[in-house]
This record gives structure tokens, C-alpha cells and sequence, in this order.
């Protein structure tokens, strides 16, 4: 019998990198969800609005969001409402609340 295959070396060409897109108009706080994320996560994008989170999506196709609650032009829940309608390949969304 032959030996078996390297499972950490099919683990590693099966895992795909999750790419995330950052809503949240504090850039203190955009730079550090990137320092935690990277390189773990690859951002795709970074909004500062509502209403740009929505187009974003559609033109990036992120795995998630991570979205400030509390966006000008368009809150972030409304957002990911409006995103979850018209969007279901973007399945994780996170809210998050920065004073």
C-alpha cells in the first residue's frame, strides 16, 4: 500500500482567503479592524457611508461586512437590510457601535 497523501497540503490549496469589507466613517477605527483582520483576512474595501457600503458590495462581492451601526447617509442596519435583499451571495455581516 502506498503512503497517504499530506492532508495539511490539500488543506492549504482548499482554503480560500476570506475577503472583508470595512464600513465605519472613524478611520482610527477602520485602521484598527485592519491591523487585527490582515493578513489573516484580505479587505477588499473600506466605505464611510451607508449608501457606499451598498454599492461596494455589489461591485466587490466581499465574503463579509463589518459594518459601524451608526453610518451617515444610510445606518448600517438598513444597509445590510437593503444589501441582504438584493445580494444573498454576502451571507456574514457583522454590526459593530464605535461612540
Amino acid at each position: 500500500m502506498g503512503s497517504a497523501p499530506c492532508t495539511d497540503h490539500y488543506r492549504k490549496e482548499e482554503l480560500s482567503v476570506v475577503r472583508a469589507l470595512l464600513a465605519d466613517h472613524h478611520p482610527i477605527v477602520v485602521e484598527g479592524l485592519r491591523r487585527i483582520l490582515e493578513p489573516s483576512i484580505e479587505i477588499a474595501g473600506e466605505v464611510i457611508d451607508g449608501r457606499a457600503l451598498v454599492a461596494a458590495v455589489e461591485k466587490l462581492q466581499p465574503d463579509i461586512i463589518i459594518a459601524e451601526i451608526s453610518l451617515p447617509l444610510l445606518n448600517g442596519i438598513e444597509a445590510v437590510r437593503q444589501i441582504r435583499k438584493t445580494n444573498r451571495k454576502v451571507e456574514n455581516h457583522l454590526l459593530h457601535y464605535a461612540p
